[in-house]
């Protein structure tokens, strides 16, 4: 029932002026308007002249976007109003948008901190390609003066996600007792109301940094508010103020991330008249823990299969293991420049970390096949060292061949070395000698430089050597090639 109503019952009931006006706390001269018929009433209420002026329909598509109310006024009603009396207005035209009411957390200084991804991912493009990226945003705040964080990265892998956390305490210049993440699989493997199986890399992280981590239960998310509310906060401000922006890099949007945190952090409580940033100076950064003296050394974990070519797969790069893990599973430590790679607890392979182009292969000699080692090993400078060990006159020939062609005649070397070690081990080295120069004389003074051909003439003439009774001498007339051997003389 209106008050308007209930004057007009009480005037039907027969109540004089003086009491209708003590019981409503109206003056008798309105009283006396109404009785006469003078006052007429209207349910509509009465707007300020400057409501008028406000562009109601984009002040309300800006709410329902999120963007910050104190900015939508600044831009839509600033120079007609106050921000409280526009706020009081506003939830009175729109009472559906009002906050709702929540309850207060108290933490004590530099006991909690808690971390979450936004779930803003602003998109940047590579002017090289014009290929579109997405970026991730970290975010992160303070129990007690709620001192916001905020970076973006590539990912939400393991490694960005402790990279974040790192940033975040260099940030803060100190680190909380407690930190409360998220259950995301790069901070708890299986989430638990009581006791969550954590990550190991993250637990081992947050062991060097001296740092409890409580993670929020699962559909929780009050468990982490301080965080829920911040990352709200820093979506409203980053969207309103890259409405017309276009990002070329992550650098870019980290530039203007610092800005969005610079605003929010420096911004005074409209009822207490302190900021987030002087409360953190004043109360809570001398209580934080110091950070240690070594940095922790980032890495990110993983299981591979070892496939069949005796290599495994990491960011489109492949690392060799010993080929008898062919098979079998690997546990990869991946660091910023080195790849570690173990089994059963045992480290079996070390590798620099590939960043040159997709398909990149790290092959270490030591993980192949004997046989596949000794193809491998077939570099030029090697080969002319082989034939040295089985003699000089080949050195010579190998030499005088892969000049001609190192890389076309590698494998015909291959050929020639191996067909004179194989005949050197049936014969004397005097006697293995005079069949090498013979035969590589036949090869040169023919031209048939071929290793079937070469092969011919050692077994021929190891065959005459093995042969021949002592004191036996080979002569050979050269004059026609075509002849295969010629009669002997004894003497």
């Amino acid at each position: 029932m209106t008050q308007y109503e209930d004057i007009k019952q009480k005037i039907n009931q027969g109540m004089t002026d003086r009491q209708i006006a003590k019981a409503v706390g109206k003056r008798r001269s309105k009283i006396s308007e109404i009785r006469k018929g003078m006052f007429e009433f209207s349910d509509q209420k009465k707007w300020p002249d400057w409501m008028d002026q406000v562009p109601w329909d984009e002040v309300t598509l800006n709410i329902a976007l999120k963007h910050p109310l104190s900015l939508i006024w600044e831009e839509s009603a600033k120079h007609l109003t106050s921000y409280s009396n526009f706020t009081r207005y506003l939830y009175k035209k729109f009472p559906q948008i009002k906050i709702k009411d929540y309850t207060h957390r108290q933490f004590n200084p530099g006991e909690r901190s808690e971390v979450d991804w936004a779930g803003l991912t602003p998109e940047w493009i590579d002017p090289r390609d014009g290929k579109i990226h997405k970026a991730y945003i970290f975010v992160s705040a303070l129990g007690y003066s709620q001192l916001i964080f905020a970076n973006a990265y590539s990912s939400m892998k393991e490694i960005d996600f402790l990279s974040a956390h790192e940033a975040m305490f260099e940030f803060y210049n100190g680190v909380t007792e407690v930190i409360c993440p998220d259950n995301t699989k790069t901070a708890v493997i299986k989430a638990n109301k009581y006791d969550p199986d954590l990550n190991e890399e993250y637990n081992r992280f947050t062991k060097h940094y001296g740092v409890t981590v409580a993670p929020a239960r699962v559909y929780s998310p009050k468990d982490k508010s301080l965080v829920e509310g911040s990352v709200k906060l820093v979506q409203r401000y980053f969207n309103w103020l890259t409405r017309k922006t276009t990002f070329t890099s992550i650098a870019e949007i980290n530039k203007l991330l610092k800005q969005v945190v610079n605003i929010i952090n420096n911004k005074s409580h409209s009822k207490f008249k302190i900021s987030r940033q002087e409360m953190f100076n004043l109360e809570e950064k001398s209580k934080l823990k110091p950070l240690p003296s070594i940095k922790y050394e980032l890495s990110e974990t993983k299981f591979c299969k070892v496939h069949p070519d005796g290599t495994i797969c990491i960011n489109l790069s492949y690392y060799s293991v010993p080929y008898l893990l062919v098979g079998k599973t690997v546990f990869v430590k991946i660091y910023g420049n080195i790849i570690e790679i173990y089994h059963e607890l045992q480290k079996v392979a070390v590798h620099q970390r590939l960043f040159k182009y997709r398909g990149e292969k790290s092959i270490l000699l030591e993980h192949i096949p004997e046989a596949a080692q000794a193809y491998r090993s077939a570099t030029a400078q090697n080969l002319i060292h082989q034939a040295g060990y089985i003699d000089l006159t080949l050195k010579e020939f190998i030499e005088d061949l892969l000049k001609e062609s190192p890389t076309g005649n590698l494998r015909r070397a291959q050929g020639f070395i191996v067909a004179a070690r194989q005949i050197k081990k049936k014969a004397s080295s005097t006697e293995f000698k005079i069949i090498l120069i013979k035969s590589l004389t036949d090869l040169q003074k023919y031209n048939q430089v071929r290793v079937e051909n070469f092969k011919n003439y050692l077994k021929q003439y190891l065959d005459e050597v093995i042969s021949r009774p002592s004191g036996q001498v080979i002569q050979r007339d050269h004059s026609n090639p075509m002849l295969r051997k010629n009669q002997t003389t004894l003497h």
